[in-house]
């Protein structure tokens, strides 16, 4: 058998001889064929077709169609052809190219049962956490009890206090009560047992601390559900449409003000979220999304420049302009001004990179060290070098006068890139196999210092 790069099976040697002669009634059939797909289009044509050619159809199933040349003894298949000469001789390639094909009775019922029985494709493993997760725990309340809900916090003088009171009770449904004696008990099992006056709680007193703060309301925590995979996606809501998102299976954070609650869900359930708020158009939720995740990634970003001791730096630009940025939405936040312009909020660290891109003109020729455009070059060259030669990169942190001593030394300037971890220190990147020079600068710059 002659083996081919296409994964076909191929021909025999007797075959590749008789089709050099010219004298092989399977090539020929081929030929027979494929002027077949050009004047049939219909099955009983097709049959008359190919006996005018001289070949007999002894035999056609769902699956198979047999041919004999008129005066030879040997049968060969559709299937069998396809694997010597190529798929495009398959029985149902050829039906397709006459127009008469139909999907096999037995293959229809196969297909409509795998239909049936197919289980859903997750394109993220959140996806299929909250699938499984509202599979074994149904929505506590259904949609009806909702609007009897949503009418007692309208109609309330104080709607963050109603609110509140129904999650309260949304919750305990969850917990079977045996489960909240048992955490009672828990509590207070080791509290000495004193003589002493008590006093009815009063709850709107208590109620009246939180009216100032932001409370955490939903089915899953907040933390959780922003920095699972998939995109965030926020709306503004009234208090009163809160209880609705309870009667639906997909994770939402609601943070409750006293007057609003801005609701996070996953974008991927916000058809979901449009059904449960009754909202004939989808571009109403746009509109709101787009002001309230930028709002919420610019708390997000606060919240980084803190931790890293940095402050968040600004710059306005065109709505033009933002389509230059498209592709590095992870190093800055767009918010939109008054008078239709963008301001952008990015740290401190990603500031060069983000003017190299929206003003490539004014890219300065020369770059030193701590250039980003200049250390990004390097760290691809060092990446592909490493991979091409078998070696593995390291990474070391160093601070700014490190750096530039590497980058003093001729021998080690261009191995290594180095980029901004905080206000002093540099993650700096390197081949492996040139671990002992970068190892030697340092250290010889350590020993002269001491020597001094």
């Amino acid at each position: 058998m002659i083996e081919n790069e296409s994964g076909l099976k191929g021909i025999d040697q007797a075959t590749q001889k008789l089709a050099e002669q010219g004298k092989s009634w399977k090539v020929d059939l081929c030929k027979a064929l494929d002027e077949a797909t050009k004047i049939c289009n219909s099955k009983n044509g097709f049959v008359s077709f190919m006996k005018n050619k001289g070949f007999l159809i002894t035999r056609y199933t769902d699956l198979n169609i047999t041919f004999q040349k008129i005066g030879e003894k040997k049968k060969i298949r559709t299937d069998t052809l396809s694997r010597q000469f190529g798929d495009y001789y398959k029985k149902e390639n050829l039906e397709k190219l006459m127009g008469f094909y139909s999907l096999p009775k037995k293959t229809e019922q196969e297909f409509n049962k795998n239909q049936r029985t197919k289980k859903k494709s997750f394109r993220t493993e959140f996806e299929k956490y909250e699938n499984d997760y509202f599979r074994k725990n149904p929505p506590i309340v259904k949609a009806d009890e909702t609007k009897i809900f949503q009418k007692l916090i309208k109609n309330s003088n104080n709607p963050f206090f109603v609110l509140l009171l129904i999650i309260l009770r949304l919750m305990i449904r969850r917990h079977p009560k045996k489960l909240l004696d048992k955490k009672y008990f828990s509590l207070h099992k080791h509290c000495k047992q004193k003589s002493y006056k008590t006093r009815k709680p009063n709850i709107r007193e208590q109620l009246k601390k939180y009216e100032n703060k932001c409370l955490i309301a939903g089915n899953i925590p907040y933390k959780n559900l922003i920095s699972a995979q998939g995109e965030n996606y926020r709306v503004k809501l009234a208090l009163s449409a809160v209880p609705k998102l309870y009667a639906y299976p997909f994770f939402f954070s609601a943070k409750l003000y006293n007057g609003y609650a801005l609701v996070t869900v996953k974008a991927k359930d916000k058809m979901l979220l449009q059904k449960a708020l009754e909202v004939e158009d989808i571009h109403l939720l746009e509109s709101h999304n787009k002001r309230y995740t930028s709002l919420a990634d610019y708390d997000n970003l606060k919240q980084i420049a803190k931790q890293l001791g940095v402050k968040p730096e600004f710059l306005i630009i065109e709505k033009e302009q933002l389509a230059k940025l498209n592709g590095e939405k992870d190093r800055f936040v767009a918010l939109p001004t008054k008078d239709g312009k963008i301001r952008l909020v990015f740290l401190p660290q990603n500031k060069e990179y983000i003017f190299n891109l929206l003003y490539p003109e004014k890219k300065q020729d020369k770059e030193d060290v701590f250039s980003v455009s200049r250390n990004s070059k390097v760290n691809t060259r060092l990446k592909s070098e490493a991979l091409l030669g078998g070696q593995k990169m390291r990474y070391r942190t160093l601070t700014k006068n490190q750096v530039e001593q590497l980058y003093s030394e001729q021998d080690t300037k261009e191995l290594f890139a180095a980029f901004n971890k905080n206000t002093q220190d540099y993650n700096v990147a390197f081949k492996d196999c040139d671990e002992e020079k970068i190892d030697t600068v340092l250290n010889r710059k350590n020993t002269v210092k001491r020597k001094r």
